[in-house]
C-alpha cells in the first residue's frame, strides 16, 4: 500500500527530496567557505604579492565519521535511504544514527552540548517538525514567538516594548538553567496527553524516537557503548524546537491567566506587571513550572523582580521562590533581552546583540 502525506505525495518520495535538500545545504555551506578561502588567497598575495601558507583543502572530518554524514554519499544513495527510512518507520523500527556530540564553549562561561545528527536523520526532522509547527500554530499561545513561522524576534521585542508604555512597571526576569537539557522526559509525556496539540501517532512516535536517540563524544565515534539520552531535548533536531515550546507551554497558559503580560522566546521569558502582588503571582507561576517539568531557575543569573526606572525609589518587599529570597525589589534603568537593552523610553540593541549582528 502506498501511503501519502496530507498534501497527496508518496512519503518515500518527500523524504528522499528532504534528505537530498539536507545533503545539498551542507555541500553549499561548505562550497562558500572554500570560496571564501580562495578570496582570501588571493587577496593577500595581491596586498603582498607572497601566496600565503595555507593547507591543503580536506573534507570536513565528519563526513568520514559515517556514510550517513557524507552528503554525497546521502545524495546519491537519497533513494534507498528514504525507503528504508520509511519502512523502518511504518513498522516503528526507526532509531536515528547516534549523533556526535560536540562541546561549544559559551560567551556566559561554560559549555553548551551541540548534537549533529546523520543528513536522513536531520531530514526526518526538519520534515515532521514543519508539519507538527503548521498544524499546531494557533494551539500555542500568541506571546511565544520562537520557532513560529508567522511570527519571531522582532515580533517579540515589539510586542514588549508596547507593554512597557504608561506608569510603574514591573519587570520579572527569570534565567532557567540548562533549559533544553533538563527538559523532564516524563513532563513532556504527560504534555503529550493533556495539552490538545495535535499529533499524530508516528510524530508521536518519531519525537519519541529522537528524545532517547544515542550519543558519541566526536573523538571516539563508534568505539564502545554509546550513550543513551535519558533527560532533555537535543540541540540539534529540529524536532527539539517543538519540543521546547512544549515544554513552556503550560508555563504560558498559567501567565495568561494572571494580571501581568509577558513575552516568551524558547526558554527567555520576560513579564511585565503593574504592581507587587500581581509580580508575586507570576513568580509563583515559573515555581510552579520548574517543579513539574524538572526544569530549574539559576538564581545567580536571574534578576528577578525590579521596577523600570520610574520617579519611586527602590521598594523594601519580602517573597521567597524556589528556595531563594530576596529582602529588596530594585530600580533598574533599563534590562537585557533576546539581544535587546529595554528602557522606559527606547529600545536598542545590547552587546550581545551588537556582536552576534557582527558574526562576532
Amino acid at each position: 500500500m502506498a501511503w501519502l502525506n496530507p498534501k497527496g505525495f508518496l512519503m518515500e518520495d518527500v523524504i528522499r527530496k528532504a534528505i537530498e535538500f539536507q545533503a545539498r545545504k551542507i555541500l553549499r555551506k561548505e562550497e562558500k567557505q572554500r570560496f571564501a578561502n580562495r578570496k582570501y588567497q588571493r587577496k593577500h598575495k595581491l596586498r603582498t604579492g607572497s601566496t600565503p601558507l595555507v593547507s591543503d583543502y580536506r573534507e570536513p572530518s565528519i563526513w568520514g565519521v559515517a556514510p550517513h554524514f557524507n552528503p554525497r554519499y546521502c545524495i546519491t544513495h537519497s533513494k534507498f535511504l528514504a525507503k528504508v527510512i520509511w519502512l523502518k518507520i511504518r513498522s516503528r523500527e526507526f532509531e536515528p544514527q547516534p549523533a556526535i556530540r560536540y562541546r561549544i564553549a559559551k560567551d556566559t562561561g561554560g559549555f553548551r552540548e551541540i548534537m549533529v545528527f546523520s543528513i536522513p536523520d536531520s531530514a526526518i526532522s526538519n520534515l515532521f517538525y514543519r508539519r507538527l509547527r503548521d498544524k499546531n500554530r494557533n494551539l500555542f499561545s500568541p506571546f511565544s514567538y520562537a520557532y513560529m513561522k508567522d511570527r519571531g524576534l522582532f515580533d517579540a521585542v515589539i510586542q514588549l516594548r508596547s507593554f512597557l508604555d504608561g506608569g510603574k512597571k514591573y519587570v520579572i526576569q527569570f534565567d532557567f538553567a540548562k533549559y533544553f537539557d533538563s527538559i523532564d522526559h516524563k513532563y513532556l509525556e504527560h504534555l503529550f496527553e493533556i495539552t490538545g496539540f495535535n499529533l499524530s501517532n508516528t510524530e508521536l512516535y518519531l519525537m519519541r524516537s529522537f528524545l532517547k536517540h544515542k550519543i558519541f563524544d566526536s573523538k571516539n565515534y563508534g568505539h564502545g557503548p554509546a550513550e543513551i539520552r535519558r533527560v532533555g531535548v537535543p540541540q540539534g533536531s529540529s524536532l527539539s524546537l517543538f519540543l521546547a515550546n512544549l515544554a513552556g507551554h503550560q508555563l504560558d497558559r498559567r501567565l495568561e491567566s494572571t494580571n501581568g503580560q509577558f513575552v516568551r522566546f524558547a526558554d527567555d521569558i520576560v513579564a511585565v506587571t503593574n504592581n507587587h502582588n500581581d509580580a508575586l503571582q507570576i513568580l509563583s507561576a515559573f515555581d510552579d513550572h520548574c517543579e513539574y517539568s524538572g526544569i530549574s531557575i539559576n538564581h545567580q543569573k536571574s534578576p528577578g523582580i525590579s521596577i523600570l526606572a520610574t520617579d519611586v525609589k527602590s521598594e523594601m518587599r519580602s517573597f521567597y521562590v524556589n528556595n531563594g529570597d530576596g529582602d529588596q525589589v530594585d530600580v533598574i534603568e533599563e534590562f537585557d533581552y533576546i539581544g535587546h537593552k529595554f528602557s522606559k523610553d527606547e529600545i536598542q540593541l545590547s552587546s550581545r546583540g551588537i556582536k552576534k549582528q557582527s558574526g562576532g
